[in-house]
């Protein structure tokens, strides 16, 4: 292997998962059918999926509801088998090399802890050690680096149940770093915290890369992609629709623009649905605004300006701006 070659973490090669789903027939003898022999049908959930991720990445994949994201993570790490093809974690099968491969990886879903409830937080890091077998030597000195890290010295006595949401999510990353692994994965991270946990939790995951841990991040909060991740997997209906960087996948679905227009005191024109070329996307509506997506490929930047002139002159009061992309309208460009 050459000095600069790249060691994959992962390698996870033509996945595909389908899963039995119950369907309800119709009718009253549909009804009573179903009491005996429930119909199904068949959804797919990954779909031929292969992806690669290097030692150190730190990879977010993002995508809307029921796209498959939790599935895939659950492939990954052992938890499913693919019903064809095959998954590698540091060269073993994270199933039929499960006491191996757990000592590799580590995992966070959410807001499902496997901290005991009741307990002191200390205590579920004590059940921990002795299950992953951790020398009271090592324990000691990975329990400073994670209280540091972490901020978790002021709660540590305290039960589980006590913690706000942050503190519990904080605590349940460094739980699952205990063992050292040296792949993490964190599905949905910041679901239900305030914007200065979401800052909090971006300089932790940032500090544990820089540490050599490779993360591998599911989520809805794109700002949380676009901050923390420099590759980003767009995933949809159990399919792989852009693998990339952040900065090209903004520059690749991102060539257009989006205009704003606001009519305080007004209201929208009754007939602004028909004064707006099919071209300019309309993306969100209020009461006293309007804002539209358009690529200069699909409608040229001067009519769009003409455009606004024509209604400055029908509504002095109009307020409009043109802004760029965010990670935001990407993923509304890439799912529309």
């Amino acid at each position: 292997m050459g000095p600069k070659a790249r060691v994959k973490v992962i390698r996870a090669q033509n996945l595909h998962k389908s899963y039995k789903v119950p369907r309800e027939q119709p009718g009253f003898w549909g009804a009573v059918r179903g009491l005996f022999r429930r119909a199904q049908t068949i959804r797919e959930a990954v779909r031929d999926v292969s992806l690669e991720v290097d030692r150190g990445e730190i990879v977010g994949i993002v995508g809307p509801n029921g796209a498959g994201k939790s599935t895939l993570i659950k492939l990954l790490v052992g938890i499913l088998l693919p019903d064809q093809g095959s998954v590698r974690i540091n060269g073993l099968d994270p199933f039929r090399d499960r006491r191996l491969c757990v000592r590799e990886i580590g995992v966070v879903f959410g807001q499902r802890t496997p901290l005991l409830w009741d307990l002191a937080v200390k205590d579920s890091f004590e059940l921990h050690r002795h299950i992953y077998q951790v020398s009271r030597r090592d324990y000691a000195a990975q329990m400073k680096e994670l209280t540091d890290t972490f901020g978790l010295a002021p709660f540590m006595d305290q039960p589980v149940r006590t913690l706000s949401l942050g503190q519990r999510l904080r605590a349940t990353i460094a739980l699952a770093l205990l063992h050292r692994p040296s792949l993490l994965f964190l599905d949905e991270p910041t679901v239900g915290l305030d914007v200065v946990a979401v800052d909090r939790m971006i300089s932790i995951l940032k500090k544990i890369s820089r540490q050599g841990v490779t993360l591998v991040v599911t989520s809805h909060d794109l700002g949380l992609i676009e901050s923390l991740c420099r590759r980003m997997v767009l995933f949809d209906q159990g399919t792989i629709l852009f693998d990339g960087q952040v900065d090209t996948a903004l520059s690749k679905y991102g060539s257009y623009k989006k205009v704003k227009l606001i009519f305080p005191g007004d209201g929208l024109p009754p007939d602004l649905g028909q004064r707006l070329p099919p071209a300019l996307k309309l993306q969100e509506a209020l009461a006293h605004q309007v804002e539209a997506i358009f690529t200069e490929s699909e409608i040229p930047y001067q009519e769009v300006l003409r455009l606004i002139q024509a209604l400055s002159r029908d509504f002095p009061r109009m307020e409009f701006y043109l802004e760029k992309p965010s990670l935001n309208d990407v993923i509304l460009h890439v799912f529309r």
